[in-house]
This record gives structure tokens, sequence and C-alpha cells, in this order.
């Protein structure tokens, strides 16, 4: 008797099978691996997913939008992407000292002027006069090429954030009955 115990029976029609059997032998039921989640950790999981996935790319829109406000400028990864560091934007402070008879000395450029940071004497190399509407192009490939990078990236992020998420929520590993009817 104690055999006929540890023996399980059939979800479906109640029948004594073998523990390792795949199909019932009365009602031909076959036993399948769960590969799905439950309706309620779906739910939890869908929810979930959406309002990281929404958090993370309203983050990434502010920033793929940043070159294109009034005051943004193309960052420099972007312009260094495309080759074309001249199209950068002058910098915001250039110190020129002169000596007493009014001739240039030293010529420096720092990005704020409040002296923090001190900046590194820079050397003037001669370059070909550049075309405004040029570089107007390349600035607006910059920012463009800036903005797809970055969504790019979010788009990614969320890519594995799902893929994270239902791991994370995936049912049990266990076997589900299911019945299949014979002809």
């Amino acid at each position: 008797m104690p055999a006929v115990l540890r023996c399980p029976t059939c979800p479906i029609c109640r029948a004594w099978i073998a523990p390792r059997a795949v199909a019932c032998p009365s009602c031909h039921a076959q036993r399948q691996p769960r590969r799905f989640m439950s309706p309620g950790s779906f739910t939890v999981y869908a929810w979930l997913w959406l309002l990281c996935t929404a958090v993370l790319l309203v983050l990434a829109l502010r920033i793929a939008a940043a070159p294109w406000l009034a005051d943004g400028e193309p960052p420099d990864y972007a312009l260094w992407l495309l080759g074309a560091t001249e199209a950068k934007p002058p910098p915001a402070c250039r110190i020129i000292v002169r000596d007493l008879q009014g001739h240039e000395v030293v010529t420096s450029t720092a990005e704020a002027c409040d002296g923090v940071t001190p900046a590194k004497p820079r050397v003037e190399v001669a370059r070909r006069p550049v075309d405004p509407q040029r570089l107007a192009m390349v600035r607006w490939m910059a920012s463009g090429l800036h903005s797809a990078i970055t969504l790019a990236f979010a788009l990614l992020a969320s890519w594995a954030l799902r893929n994270g998420l239902r791991r994370l929520f995936r049912r049990p590993s266990g076997f589900a009955w299911v019945s299949r009817v014979e002809a």
C-alpha cells in the first residue's frame, strides 16, 4: 500500500499514474513544461516595465533634446565622431595678455571666466576659412547624432530591463497537464 500512496493522480481524470510518466494512461493527458507567467504576475510585470520604460524614455528624450533647445550646443563627442571639431563653438572666455606696447603676449581660452580652473595656453594654428553654412550643417548633424545615440541607448536599456523583469516574474519550473484527445 505505501507504493500506491506515492503514485500521483492525473489532475484531469484522477487515475493513478507513474511519477515520471509523460502521459496519463487512461485519458491521455500530456505533461508539458510551464513557459508563461500567471495572469497576475504578468499584470505586475507589464505595469512595472511600462512605468520604468516611461521614466527612462522621458529622461532620454530630455537628454536627446538638449542640443535642440535655444541655448543648447552639440556635444563635443558628436563633433569628434563626425571629425568636425572646427564646428565647436568658441569658448566662453578668451583671455588675451598684452605687454606695455600693446603687443599680444599670450592668448588662452577657458570654459568659464570665474578663475576656478586654470586654462592651458592654446596655440592658434592657421586654418583655412570655414564656410558658415557648412558649420551650421555639421552642428545640426552632430545634434542629430547625439539624439539618435541617446534614444538608441534608452531603447537598449528598456529591452534589457524587459528581459530582466521577464526572468524575475517567470513561473517556477514545473509541469502542467494538458488534455489531449486522441482520435
